[in-house]
Parts: structure tokens; sequence; C-alpha cells
């Protein structure tokens, strides 16, 4: 992870599912959120790592448990958290689970008129049949916005 004022950026080593021959998603870069700060990933993530530098010791993953010994959360913990926070969120996590973040967001910027293209290009997908048939789901927003930056300009 390379963080800056202005960006973080993840390079990601392993393959993943999506992995192909030739096609590999090697970095994924967050912009920061000058217009709010509480909704910036980046002001975020630089006071997580600040607050976990005395506890993380040599461990590099992003992500630690907050209870001692503070090691690396396994898969399971973090699909827990994000079960937990959709739960606060009001949404019926008996229905919506960790996975369904990626399909919430994708479907909530295709509703927002973002194109295909772009959508394709932020998740590492080659094949729009991929993200119709599991992420295009239906779903209502009341405002235009753009992916990303724009839609957190939607929440202000």
């Amino acid at each position: 992870m390379s963080l800056t004022d202005k960006n973080c950026i993840f390079y990601i080593q392993k393959l993943l599912k999506t992995s192909k021959p030739g096609k590999h998603l090697g970095r994924l870069e967050f912009r920061s959120f000058e217009e709010d700060k509480k909704l910036c990933i980046v002001t975020v993530l630089t006071e997580y790592v600040n607050h976990t530098k005395l506890t993380r010791g040599n461990y590099t993953q992003l992500l630690l448990s907050f209870c001692k010994p503070f090691k690396p959360v396994s898969i399971d913990t973090i699909a827990r958290w994000l079960k937990k926070v959709l739960e606060n969120a009001g949404i019926d996590i008996n229905k919506y689970g960790a996975h369904s973040t990626r399909a919430a967001s994708t479907s909530a910027a295709k509703a927002a008129n973002v194109s295909v293209k772009t959508i394709m290009d932020a998740d590492g997908w080659a094949n729009t049949g991929t993200f119709h048939k599991f992420y295009d789901m239906p779903i209502s927003i009341t405002e235009s916005v753009n992916f990303g930056v724009d839609l957190l300009k939607a929440q202000c």
C-alpha cells in the first residue's frame, strides 16, 4: 500500500479469482475526497494506520484485530464486520451478506448512469455478461451521480 495525503494505492500481488492470463487487476487507487474529510477513505486509512502503528509490529496486512494480540484478521472476520455494518445500516442481513456490497455498489453506480465500461474497469471485469448476470441488481436512487468521488458527494 502506498498512502499519501492525496491518494491510497493498493498493489495487488496475488492473483484474484477474476485474474486471467494477461489480465490481472494489479492496483486499486482511492483518491482523497476533499469535500468532506469524514467520508474520505484516504483520511480514514491514514488515521487507522497511525492508530495501529504501535500494535502493528511486523504485520503488513492492513486490517488487524482490535483485541489483543492485535493479529491480522481472517476473511471470515472481515465478512462478519461487513454484515454488522449492513445490519447497522438497516439492511436485512438474512437476505444480503458481505458479498452483497459489491453488487449494491455497482448496481447503484449503474442506476446513477455511470457507464458499464467505467464500472467494469473499476472492478477489473473483462466480460459484461458477468456484471449483468451476477451484479446488475434493480436499485433505486434519487439523484444522478458518478462512481467513487461523485457517489460520496451524493451522501453529503
